[in-house]
């Protein structure tokens, strides 16, 4: 049974035209095995004027999807994970420019944020919030039937939390930065990291279906399903407080709430309105189109407004909430598969701002040079550092922008997708193999991004499994040439 909540001021959406229109897009969605279910909520000024619920929960078992179904959000996560960290900032619990490491104090010696080149006391907690403590793409998440599955955070800081590039340098997203500061967390409160935040965000804020994973048995919660239609149950990853959390729609909505400044009676102001926009305050260019506050997503001009949102996906879910502070006004969507929301986020906006739904327009890409900067022209040697050892890596770069690669003894053979930064950065796709433990027995590909300085290269190689697989791994590894 579907559900749907107006209030105040949208009091014909439910029977409006173009709301109709986008409910029978979105009904159409749910009647394929690709996305069972999906849900969406709309704030405006101070209020929820519209949540509703499509499809199947869990397909399996005829449970339809509500309100109050609990979705794994993915990467929204870190919006709360985010929150939680300025709560205990703002409690003097823990300063946002101390070093990582000064909080995992008690835990192994291994068990700490490393680099072969730069101060580790350079990545900061804040550093590690807004993605620019140097470390390098990392996610590891698998299900309760994934052989040989093993996800423990600990493990994870000592393999792969190096900071590959100098910190603070400039923006790289890092599912591992809120890994580990889901630990920094755990130290400072002396709880779980799910307990910590039930306790200081989702209870004081009146979410009651939202929770860190991993799900287990717990009634209300949404099936996950690839993006074929299989089922995938026991989500679990080594960074829980990147992408671990689950919520409702109706929670997502009251959260966009108390982002919006909206002091509802029932929710604590567990941080002040200023920290919330500070939080919201871009601090780093992510790209030319993008930029990243703490914890939030900010992009300036999205066909003519301000958007500050908080997006999460994976191989099994998909989340968004958008918020336009300036038009008060927020945008929560849900889904338990596999699904780009953007442009349902963009149509539902479009509905209250007439300015907004004007400008729409697809969007252009930005256009990186096709040819190196003359620094990284030449032949280079080195090794991609695992922590299974070394693995040799030879570059050579020529002026016309083919770049020939060798991986261990393999032979000579050209890096794909080629892209080449202004910068000296050169990025694409890389033939070879890696001797570490999780990648054995699994068909994975690799990918590469490196930076000159001077008569130095440095960058990452990163290991993903192929497309097809339900399970996701993007494990990276430092990479440090010279040259000959």
């Amino acid at each position: 049974m579907r559900a749907c909540a107006l209030l105040l001021l949208a009091p014909s959406l439910c029977g409006a035209q173009a709301p109709d229109a986008l409910r029978h897009r979105l009904d159409r969605l749910t009647t394929s095995d690709s996305t069972p279910s999906i849900a969406v909520a709309v704030v405006r000024n101070g209020a929820i004027v519209w949540e509703e619920a499509f499809g199947w929960a869990d397909k399996e078992h005829h449970q339809r999807a509500s309100v109050h179904t609990s979705y794994n959000v993915a990467s929204v996560t870190k919006t709360f994970t985010a929150t939680e960290l300025q709560i205990l900032s703002s409690a003097h619990r823990l300063d946002l420019d101390r070093p990582a490491n000064a909080y995992l104090a008690g835990l192994p010696d291994s068990v700490r944020v490393s680099s072969p080149a730069w101060n580790a006391a350079q990545v900061t907690v804040h550093r590690l919030a807004n993605h620019t403590a140097g470390l390098a793409t990392h996610y590891l998440f698998c299900f309760t039937d994934t052989p040989n599955c093993h996800v423990s955070v600990s493990e994870a800081i000592a393999r792969y939390a190096v900071a590959i590039r100098l910190p603070g340098e400039r923006f790289d997203y890092s599912n591992l930065g809120y890994g580990t500061l889901g630990a920094v967390i755990e130290r400072v409160t002396g709880h779980p990291l799910g307990e910590a935040m039930n306790s200081d965000v989702f209870v004081p804020l009146r979410l009651s279906d939202t929770f860190i994973g991993p799900a287990g048995s717990r009634a209300g919660v949404a099936a996950s399903y690839d993006g074929k239609g299989r089922r995938a149950d026991g989500y679990r990853s080594t960074t829980p407080a990147a992408s671990d959390g689950y919520a409702s729609i109706h929670d997502l909505a009251r959260f966009g709430l108390f982002q919006l400044h909206a002091h509802l009676s029932d929710q604590q102001r567990v941080i002040t309105d200023s920290a919330i926009d500070w939080m919201q305050t871009e601090t780093v260019r992510a790209d030319e189109q993008y930029q990243y506050g703490f914890g939030w997503w900010v992009e300036p001009d999205h066909f003519g407004v301000r958007q500050v949102y908080a997006a999460g996906g994976s191989n099994v879910a998909s989340a968004l909430l958008v918020l336009v502070p300036a038009e008060h006004l927020a945008v929560a969507i849900t889904t338990n598969a596999p699904f780009l929301l953007t442009d349902i986020a963009d149509e539902v906006i479009a509905l209250y701002l007439p300015s907004f739904a004007a400008r729409r327009a697809a969007p252009t890409a930005a256009q990186l040079p096709t040819r190196p900067v003359p620094a990284l022209v030449g032949s280079w040697a080195g090794w991609i550092a695992t922590y299974r050892g070394r693995v040799p890596l030879a570059v050579r770069v020529d002026s016309l922008g083919t770049v020939h690669t060798s991986v261990g003894n393999a032979p000579e053979a050209d890096l794909s997708n080629i892209q080449f930064s202004d910068d000296g950065r050169v990025s694409g796709g890389l033939p070879g193999a890696l001797p570490v433990d999780e990648l054995k027995g699994r068909k994975y590909h690799l990918v590469t991004e490196l930076a000159v300085h001077g008569n130095r290269t440095t960058g990452y190689v990163t290991a993903s499994l192929d497309p097809g697989a339900v399970e996701g791994m993007g494990l990276s590894y430092w990479v440090d040439l010279y040259r000959r």
